[in-house]
C-alpha cells in the first residue's frame, strides 16, 4: 500500500491495535511477558506503508517492548468485503508470550 493520508488517522489505527491494552497487564499479572507481536492492518484506505515505522514505535512504546519486537504489515481485501468498500479497517495480532 503505498502513498499518503493523515498522521491522525495512522493513530487510530494504532489505537486499534493497542486497544487490548488492559489484557496485556492481566497476562503479565499472571507472570507472563509479550516477547513480540506480528500484525496486519488491512485497510483499502489510508495508505500505510509510508507510516509503518512510526507505527512500529508507537505501539512499542504502548506495549512496553523494544521496537524490534513489534511487526506491522499492510494489506488491502482487494476491494472485497466491508474493508474493500472502505466502510472500516481489520486488525489481526499474534503475540508471542514467555513465562518468567
Amino acid at each position: 500500500m503505498g502513498a499518503t493520508r493523515t498522521p491522525a488517522k495512522v493513530k487510530i489505527i494504532v489505537g486499534i491495535l493497542a486497544k487490548d491494552i488492559p489484557a496485556i497487564e492481566a497476562v503479565r499479572a499472571k507472570g507472563w511477558e509479550l516477547s513480540n507481536i506480528d500484525a496486519t492492518v488491512c485497510a483499502q484506505e489510508p495508505k500505510l506503508n509510508p507510516h509503518i515505522e512510526e507505527m512500529r514505535t508507537c505501539l512499542a512504546s504502548v506495549l512496553g517492548v523494544d521496537v524490534d519486537d513489534v511487526s506491522i504489515k499492510a494489506t488491502t481485501t482487494e476491494h472485497l468485503g466491508f474493508v474493500g468498500r472502505k466502510e472500516g479497517i481489520a486488525a489481526y495480532a499474534t503475540a508471542l508470550l514467555i513465562n518468567r
